[in-house]
């Protein structure tokens, strides 16, 4: 959502506290394949959902900060586990 991209996730674990369905993103039911592929096949048609999504994403990511740093901080802490680069 930072860098503009509409968001199509499942509902599960945090996820649902952040996209909020039909507003900032788009959620579909976990292990929902047909429903992750009809929701991504949605946005490519269209383009004015995709606007308002990325829109009201990048509002989220602005207006709650928790939301950021808290994924940055998951992502570094991930990569410092994975590659011992110093």
């Amino acid at each position: 959502m930072m860098i503009g991209v509409p968001i199509v996730a499942t509902g599960v674990g945090g996820t649902p506290e952040v996209i909020k369905n039909g507003v900032n993103g788009y959620l579909v039911p976990p292990l929902d394949q047909e429903g992750l592929t009809r929701g991504i096949q949605h946005l490519l048609g269209d383009e004015s959902l995709r606007h308002r999504l990325l829109v009201n994403g990048r509002q989220t990511v602005l207006k709650e900060p928790f939301v950021w740093d808290s994924h940055l901080s998951k992502v570094e802490t991930l990569l410092g586990e994975v590659c011992s680069c110093k």
